[in-house]
């Protein structure tokens, strides 16, 4: 497991865990994190932006790949074309709650099981949409990665 969507699959799963466990503060950050991740998973893992060189254009992508906010990431993502269609609500629900609960002081808000509930279908809308694009990929296209994953090795 060495990509996004794996650990996003994790993250998910612990947000689940957290919720059932009625700890709705951490279930609120793994949803945050779980979404990122999914959407990182299409940025880097599929479309290949990975930043790392010396133009401003690289720069910008290296900020965007560490960045928190879903909807930079989704922006970078659908720069050039409309690849992935997520609702901005959704989008800023999940990014406001990763500094909101984590830390104290003007901002902090409590999170309840209501709220929990929804930051969860939250998930799964933005893991529905990078889902609905994989499976758009040509079959081709996956072959190829699949083999080059393998052949490198």
């Amino acid at each position: 497991m060495n990509n996004y969507y794996d650990i996003a699959e994790e993250d998910f799963e612990e947000a689940e865990d957290r919720h059932v466990a009625g700890k709705y503060k951490r279930c609120a950050i793994w949803c945050q994190q779980a979404g990122e991740k999914y959407l990182k998973y299409v940025l880097v893992n599929k479309l290949g932006i990975t930043g790392g060189g010396s133009t401003q254009k690289d720069i910008d992508d290296t900020s965007i790949i560490n960045s928190h906010n879903l909807k930079r990431i989704y922006d970078r993502i659908n720069e050039n074309k409309q690849v992935i269609t997520v609702p901005a609500s959704t989008l800023y629900s999940l990014t406001s709650y990763y500094t909101k609960v984590r830390y104290p002081g003007e901002g902090y808000v409590d999170v309840d099981q209501e709220t929990a509930n929804e930051l969860i279908d939250h998930v799964k809308i933005v893991k529905k949409a990078v889902d609905d694009f994989l499976e758009s990929i040509p079959m081709e296209d996956n072959i190829k990665a699949l083999t080059g994953k393998f052949s490198n090795q």
